[in-house]
């Protein structure tokens, strides 16, 4: 049965949330307000990501970002800048042992020479 009036703009997503069942009002405060991934938001409410991506970008619905803290551990850097790299904790000990290695060898080589003795052993 046709009806001759259009139907208000609200009516209209009220009967089609009704006929999919599913909570598009939810969703969209989930996206807008949540801090969850989409994808999670989609397994919750028994969407597809990409459904609620289109529906989005129909609507017009904008995430508010940076409501959700970075993990412990992890510090935000400058955008575009590289991170500082730094050595491995084994590799940073190799470095240490064989700059010890070379500290050592150089106070022998000056006592030999201050003591006279030859670094070349003769044969």
């Amino acid at each position: 049965m046709e009806q001759d009036d259009p139907q208000p703009e609200g009516e209209a997503d009220a009967l089609a949330a009704r006929r999919d069942g599913v909570d598009w009002e939810a969703i969209k405060h989930a996206v807008i307000d949540g801090d969850w991934s989409l994808r999670r938001i989609a397994e919750t409410h028994g969407v597809g990501e990409t459904t609620i991506r289109s529906r989005m970008q129909k609507e017009g619905w904008v995430r508010l970002l940076g409501t959700k803290p970075l993990p412990s551990g992890r510090r935000a850097g400058a955008a575009g800048v590289p991170r500082e790299k730094r050595a491995k904790p084994k590799l940073f000990r190799r470095r240490q042992m064989v700059q010890r290695l070379f500290q050592v060898l150089d106070a022998n080589q000056a006592h030999r020479r201050r003591s006279g003795t030859s670094t070349r052993s003769s044969c």
